[in-house]
């Protein structure tokens, strides 16, 4: 089955969803940091369009190019943003984060497909936009389409009413 094929028969099935499908794959690559300061610093030097959750705040804050994230202080839980292709997620665990780069590639082969998919935010200002990557794999003999890697891809300022 080619990309194509796979594509027409996802969007079918999950037509009432408001999603779509096309070609293409994320690699994603991590790295650990230890302190809140250096987890900080690397988020506001990827920049971009994102969002931050610091334990001390009660408000997410969100971030864009023209309005870059105003702290470099406080306990950040977890973390996301986006700069063209190249999404950076900031978890937290036990022994520091964890930063996940992600970035956004043309499909390899015939299985390789992105789905897109929108979250609406709690404070009303619009939605978050998620691509999740989905490529075939060997389940106990049986061929599966299952997903793999996901990446924060922006916000979305209309309201699921807009959506075509």
């Amino acid at each position: 089955m080619n990309t194509l094929k796979t594509h027409e028969i996802l969007n079918k099935a999950f037509r009432e969803l408001p999603h779509t499908f096309v070609p293409g794959f994320l690699e994603v690559r991590t790295e650990a940091v230890s302190t809140a300061e250096e987890a900080l610093r690397r988020i506001s030097e990827f920049g971009g369009e994102g969002w931050i959750q610091l334990a001390e705040q009660k408000e997410i804050l969100t971030f864009e190019d023209n309005s870059p994230l105003g702290t470099n202080e406080g306990w950040p839980v977890q973390a996301e943003a986006v700069r063209g292709d190249i999404s950076i997620s900031l978890t937290k665990d036990p022994d520091g984060w964890i930063l996940a780069f992600i970035e956004k590639h043309p499909p390899r082969d015939d299985t390789d497909l992105l789905a897109a998919t929108e979250f609406r935010r709690r404070d009303g200002g619009g939605t978050l936009c998620y691509e999740t990557y989905w490529t075939k794999k060997d389940v106990f003999g049986q061929w599966e389409i299952r997903p793999e890697a996901f990446r924060f891809s922006g916000f979305s300022k209309r309201g699921k009413e807009d959506r075509s």
